[in-house]
């Protein structure tokens, strides 16, 4: 009788694990696919893990960012989706939405409590994967307190990715408005200005000499924009060098 009691209550326990996953794959499923209806009835049931995570960490309110579904995303945020879950490489919601440059979605996360400073495993930012894309969700996330001068495991900041992505003057020119240190060093001692000047930017390197960037700091291996830019027999570049005050 004991042994009978002991296997009716293995049982039942097996059955409630099982419907507990049941639910959690149904609705990683339902947000894969982006069927709202499936998640409103999953959400429904009782005893719903709305932060399951598959197996590479991933959460449904990941699934909504991928699949741009603010409707979805809305949806998952009131029923209490913690916009901070992070998946096997650290990346939360927020650094994905970040990376597709969805203004609506960035927004809706952070009035949902996103932080905008968490990492993930290289320690980037969200504003790091958002520095090539828009001047209004650097400036959301900015004025939501972003670290502008957050570097990561390269020490590399946000400025530097736009240099080394994107280029944009205007995002450049953003950045620095916004408190962007032009100065600092990657683990390699690179500085912002350093990078545009290798890649050729000629308006980058005006605007953030005028902008106070040491023209004359060194990297790593003890050489300068001016050193580099003659390495590269990129003469014009060195010229504006030496006209904001470049040594050799």
């Amino acid at each position: 009788m004991k042994a009978l009691s002991i296997i009716i209550f293995i049982s039942i326990c097996c059955n409630i694990i099982y419907s507990f996953t049941q639910n959690e794959n149904d609705l990683i499923m339902a947000a894969e696919k982006s069927d709202i209806m499936s998640i409103r009835n999953i959400l429904n049931r009782k005893d719903v893990n709305i932060n399951v995570q598959d197996r590479y960490g991933v959460t449904p309110l990941m699934h909504a960012v991928f699949n741009k579904d603010i409707y979805i995303l809305e949806l998952l945020l009131k029923n209490n989706a913690n916009p901070n879950m992070q998946n096997d490489s650290g990346k939360t919601a927020l650094i994905y939405a970040c990376n597709t440059c969805d203004f609506d979605i960035i927004q809706m996360l952070i009035w949902y409590n996103a932080d905008v400073n968490l990492r993930d495993n290289y320690k980037s930012t969200a504003l790091m994967y958002a520095s090539s894309r828009d001047v209004n969700i650097i400036k959301l996330l900015s004025d939501s307190g972003a670290d502008i001068n957050a570097q990561n495991l390269d020490g590399k900041t946000a400025l530097m990715y736009n240099i080394l992505n994107k280029a944009d003057a205007d995002i450049v020119k953003t950045f620095i408005s916004l408190g962007a240190d032009v100065n600092i060093q990657d683990i390699h001692g690179y500085s912002a200005l350093m990078y545009a000047a290798i890649l050729d930017y000629r308006n980058l390197v005006e605007i953030l000499i005028e902008n106070g960037a040491d023209v004359n700091k060194r990297n790593n291996y003890n050489k300068t924009a001016l050193t580099m830019s003659e390495e590269n027999k990129n003469y014009k570049m060195a010229e504006i060098l030496i006209k904001y005050g470049a040594l050799r």
